[in-house]
């Protein structure tokens, strides 16, 4: 070889740094190995994820446990799946991820697992000014309150807040209240 002989090992992981997506390898939902990129999306320094839960990366731990529900079904069926997903840097902020994945064995299919993350455009923090009820509403949120409770907290029903909350949703595309969270977190503007 030109350059001086390398090992397939030290070229395979030579290869995996240089692509331009994450890249990563889990055992029963635990990061095994990763690149640079994949631990760069998040925020965090080479080898700091080694070992660590999927959980941390999202913005809750029913997010986390959606998706391990809504992956289960075509990993066992295919292999493989694919879906886009808010997840979370280690600062708090969203970030925005299509998350493809194929399992090693489809009957257990989070046993050995490798995923590639693609960063999509940077999560929307809600461009549009909020008023001064939404600001209430998602403080609410943000404190982890009901809609019961946080009307009771503002003097308006729990239906009208529940209406404000869908309208944020649609606002920021967020597709539950956590992601809305997560989304506002960033600029409560």
């Amino acid at each position: 070889m030109r350059g001086g002989a390398t090992t397939p090992l030290v070229e395979s992981d030579l290869l995996i740094n240089l692509l331009p997506i994450g890249v990563v390898l889990s055992h029963e939902r635990k990061i095994a190995t990763n690149n640079d990129v994949f631990t760069g999306i998040f925020g965090f320094g080479p080898g700091e994820l080694i070992g660590k839960s999927w959980e941390m990366l999202f913005p809750s731990i029913s997010d986390y446990r959606e998706f391990g529900d809504r992956w289960l079904e075509p990993l066992s069926r295919s292999g493989q799946h694919c879906d886009e997903r808010i997840m979370l840097r280690r600062d708090g902020a969203p970030v925005r991820v299509r998350v493809r994945g194929s399992c090693k064995d489809r009957h257990s299919p989070y046993a050995t697992m490798a995923c590639t993350l693609e960063l999509l455009e940077p999560a929307r923090p809600a461009p549009m000014l909020l008023s001064e009820r939404e600001r209430e509403i998602v403080a609410g949120l943000q404190d982890g309150l009901t809609s019961k409770e946080i009307a009771r907290q503002i003097g308006i029903s729990h239906r009208t807040v529940e209406t404000y909350r869908a309208r944020l949703m649609v606002k920021v595309g967020a597709r539950n209240a956590m992601q809305l969270v997560a989304l506002l977190r960033v600029n409560p503007a």
